[in-house]
C-alpha cells in the first residue's frame, strides 16, 4: 500500500496502449524507408563487387602478360572472370552494359539478351564499354 498523498508509480491500461499505438504507426511509416536503404545498400554492394571484379580482370591480364576478359550478362544478371564462376546479381539490381559491337555476343541459352565481353590487355588498356546497375 501507498503513503496517503503518494501515488503509485507505473503506467495505465490507458497510457500503455496509446504508446504501442504511435510505435505501430512509426514502424508503419518507417518500414518502406527501411526497405528502400537496404535496396540502395545492396547496390552500392553490387557496384563495389563489380568494381573490384573489373580491376581484378585487369590484373591478371597486366600479371599473365595476356588478354583477360570480364563477362557481364544481363539476364539474368551477373559476371565472370575469364572462365571463372559465374557470380550473379542481386534480383533487384540491373544490369545494363554497352560495349564495341565487336565483342557482343548472343547469349549461350539463345534467349536474345546479350553478353557483353570486355577484355583487359597486357598493357592496362581494355576494350571499353559502359555498365549501369540500378
Amino acid at each position: 500500500m501507498s503513503a496517503p498523498g503518494h501515488r503509485a508509480r507505473g503506467f495505465t491500461l490507458i497510457e500503455m496502449l496509446a504508446a504501442l499505438a504511435v510505435l505501430a504507426m512509426v514502424a508503419m511509416i518507417g518500414a518502406p524507408l527501411g526497405l528502400r536503404a537496404l535496396d540502395g545498400m545492396e547496390l552500392r554492394s553490387s557496384v563495389r563487387k563489380l568494381a573490384a571484379a573489373l580491376a581484378e580482370t585487369r590484373a591478371r591480364a597486366i600479371g599473365a602478360g595476356r588478354p583477360t576478359v570480364l563477362t557481364l550478362d544481363a539476364a539474368p544478371p551477373g559476371y565472370r572472370i575469364a572462365d571463372g564462376p559465374g557470380v550473379a546479381l542481386p534480383e533487384r539490381v540491373a544490369l545494363v552494359a554497352r560495349g564495341a559491337a565487336e565483342i557482343a555476343d548472343p547469349a549461350p541459352d539463345g534467349g536474345g539478351a546479350e553478353a557483353l565481353r570486355i577484355a583487359f590487355f597486357p598493357d592496362g588498356s581494355s576494350t571499353g564499354g559502359s555498365v549501369v546497375l540500378r
